[in-house]
């Protein structure tokens, strides 16, 4: 009888001693598991933007000859929930961020056209200041979009265009938004006009 008794204490010890490892390494597990929550958002949100680059400089490719500048005639709303003209190389990427369910109002986007003799490989410029013409919708810009042309050209087949698109990510875990933060996502697609 006295080896059992002498046994349970042990026993008991060693239940406490279970559940205080637990409560060491339970927050450090759940902050894995939120982070990378949070880090396949993220990766997601990085492939949304590509692919609506990508559709914005194909939309542009196709139709910026026939339909001129005149296309871009607004940019979203500020809340979001009016869409750029669906006959523009913006409103076709802002389709596609939407599909994926992206806060539109944490987007911007940017169209620059360089002349067939301007490659755009050679503008080493983060605004792409080099371009003949840039069209932009800064985040939740609203009406007219900011249009510079500063060769007086109008886009013609064989010219670049470049469309950038950039959203604001924030991480929807607190610790994980602490500790980076809003994250910047910004995506180029270069084509050339047909």
């Amino acid at each position: 009888m006295s080896s059992s008794h002498s046994r349970r204490p042990s026993h008991r010890r060693a239940r406490g001693q279970g559940l205080v490892e637990f409560a060491v390494v339970a927050p450090v597990l759940i902050s894995l598991v939120f982070g990378v929550f949070d880090f396949g958002r993220a990766m997601s949100a990085n492939v949304t933007v590509t692919n609506s680059a990508r559709e914005g400089v194909r939309y542009l490719i196709a139709n910026v000859v026939s339909s001129g500048l005149s296309s871009y005639n607004s940019c979203q709303s500020s809340s979001g929930a009016t869409a750029p003209s669906s006959t523009s190389g913006e409103g076709a990427a802002w389709r596609q961020l939407r599909a994926a369910s992206l806060d539109s109002t944490q987007l911007s986007m940017g169209v620059y056209f360089y002349k067939a003799t301007n490659d755009p490989a050679n503008d080493a410029s983060a605004n792409h200041s080099g371009a003949d013409i840039s069209v932009t919708c800064p985040v939740g810009s609203t009406g007219t979009p900011t249009i510079v042309n500063s060769a007086s050209y109008t886009p013609a087949s064989g010219a670049w265009v470049v469309f950038s698109t950039t959203y604001l990510y924030h991480p929807t875990t607190p610790f994980v938004g602490q500790l980076v933060g809003t994250v910047t996502v910004t995506q180029t697609a270069t084509m050339v006009i047909e």
